[in-house]
């Protein structure tokens, strides 16, 4: 039976709210369990209702049941204010905010200044508690107002109930079985990660934040959170956390052709990417093809030094090829500095020496990194400088920058990734510093630095993959490389160096990570084959 008051002004807030809302309740009951077979007589009704301060006198209504028609009842309300005949307008001077700590005041003062003086009524309590909600709602915070009361004075009491976190809970699941089980990964490793804490007003936005975050850590295959009704009107939450495959032992054979000669490589590489439970990673990685050819490298990372997020990154690689030997050592800070920027700085020591030559020479380069990431827009832009610090006698001083920069665009089903890349030196530096062009890395059908190098340098690169079957992609690719003519500088160098490859290839999303098999022509006509894991640096 619906009551009928879209005729008269009512304001649903009051400082006898729940004593009203009772009353109207037994006024309502009475409607509904009133004889049928007789005349219904609001008088009784009406007066329970009205011992509420809050109403004006109800005007009964006699009603024939017998005729099925909308029941109706007039309430002339006369304002929750007061009786016109008996107070006057209240003209609005100003707020009591009471629970919002989040609430900026701006939002008050700009209602202040654009309805100071002006007459309270309902449309402006609405205006007022929307703009509230709205701005809880647009920050994606767990707030509203809960209560209302306009006093005589004409300041407007506001009372504002914001959701706070009580208590936040990890439950991991085993990522096959799907039944829970004790984690890996240390609690306080996951909560150094949350910006979400407890008494904190819970938040979508800083929620899809803290999953992002976690994800970022390399070591989850899915997290989700889930909310549930705490002790006092506040929230507790409960991450479920599935740990994906963090360790293991990569062992990995690969074939090079270059005309009629084939090559046989083989590598291995073990990784643990949590170590003690604290996202700690450790690579431990050997390639080679016979004893003058190989790269043996340890590096690890610890993400978080002494809880802050500064991370710290220790490598030390021994390398030897049929032309050079080399060493290095190295120490690097790495920290974001805000959304989607990355810096990092850090000390190496460099030895490089040709093979079977006691010559060697020895650097010790000043490193400094700044980066872009946009993972929404999967796009990245690296920019590097390296300063060399002669700070023993014959020790090369030179100053090296370079700029790579990334981009993919989705088309359909299809993927196309575009890569520029280039630098500039200057300084005491020797050949083998300056800038190779040719491999795998470079301009594809051209062994590594086969095309030339310089102290400048610029290398494009456009490939187009579309998916095939059962994680298998196909692909299309060019690239194009050129020392912008520096070659005369480098001695041994022919000079301007000037070259393209193009190819097709696939790559299969395996267990053990992508593999590539790719067939590339350069434009001397010569045919290479790319044999190998991971995805191009």
């Amino acid at each position: 039976m619906p009551l009928n008051l879209s005729n008269h002004p009512f304001c649903s807030i009051t400082s006898n709210l729940n004593k009203t809302v009772e009353s109207f309740n037994n006024f309502i009951s009475s409607i509904i369990n009133h004889d049928k077979n007789q005349n219904f007589s609001p008088d009784n009704a009406a007066s329970s209702l009205l011992s509420t301060s809050s109403l004006a006198i109800a005007q009964p209504v006699k009603l024939n049941t017998q005729v099925k028609k909308p029941l109706s009842f007039k309430f002339p309300f006369s304002s929750w204010f007061g009786r016109k005949e008996d107070k006057k307008d209240i003209q609005f001077k100003g707020f009591v905010c009471e629970g919002a700590s989040n609430l900026p005041s701006n939002i008050f003062e700009d209602l202040i200044r654009s309805r100071y003086g002006e007459i309270v009524d309902t449309h402006s309590l609405n205006e007022l508690i929307q703009s509230v909600n709205g701005w809880y709602k647009d920050n994606g915070l767990f707030g509203r107002v809960s209560n209302l009361e306009v006093l005589a004075n004409g300041i407007i009491n506001i009372k504002v109930l914001e959701t706070e976190v009580n208590n936040i809970d990890l439950q991991f699941f085993d990522r096959l079985t799907g039944e829970p089980t004790a984690g890996k990964t240390k609690p306080e490793t996951i909560f150094r990660q949350l910006d979400t804490k407890k008494g904190d007003v819970y938040g979508l936005f800083r929620a899809q934040r803290d999953l992002k975050a976690i994800y970022d850590m390399g070591i989850m295959e899915n997290v989700n959170i889930i909310s549930k009704p705490g002790n006092a009107g506040k929230l507790d939450l409960t991450l479920n956390l599935v740990e994906g495959v963090n360790t293991g032992f990569h062992p990995d054979l690969g074939l090079t052709v270059n005309g009629l000669s084939s090559r046989l490589i083989g590598n291995f590489e073990y990784f643990n990417k949590n170590l003690f439970g604290k996202n700690q990673k450790l690579n431990v990685s050997w390639k080679g093809s016979g004893q003058h050819d190989f790269n043996f490298g340890i590096s690890y990372v610890d993400p978080c030094i002494d809880d802050k997020r500064t991370s710290r990154t220790i490598a030390l690689q021994k390398s030897r090829t049929p032309l050079f030997d080399r060493v290095f050592a190295g120490l690097e800070f790495s920290r974001h500095l805000r959304e989607k920027w990355r810096g990092a700085s850090g000390l190496i020591y460099h030895r490089v020496g040709t093979t079977g030559n006691e010559t060697r020479d020895d650097m010790l380069l000043a490193k400094f990194e700044s980066e872009y990431s946009d993972n929404c827009r999967n796009s990245k832009i690296l920019f590097r400088m390296e300063q060399g610090l002669p700070i023993v006698p014959g020790w090369l001083g030179f100053n090296r920058v370079s700029v790579d920069a990334k981009k993919d665009v989705e088309v359909g089903p299809a993927c196309l990734r575009l890569r520029l890349s280039g630098g500039h030196m200057v300084g005491d530096f020797s050949p083998h510093e300056a800038f190779a062009i040719g491999g795998t890395n470079s301009v594809r059908g051209y062994e590594e630095g086969a095309m030339g190098s310089g102290p400048s340098c610029l290398v494009a690169s456009g490939e187009v993959s579309l998916p095939l079957f059962m994680g298998v992609k196909g692909t299309v690719f060019a690239d194009y490389g050129s020392n912008l003519g520096s070659g005369s500088v480098v001695a041994g160098d022919g000079g301007a160096a000037i070259g393209y490859g193009h190819g097709v290839g696939i790559v299969w999303d395996s267990p053990l990570g992508p593999l590539r098999l790719e067939c590339a022509l350069n434009d001397r006509g010569e045919r290479k084959i790319h044999l190998g894991g991971g995805f191009r640096d």
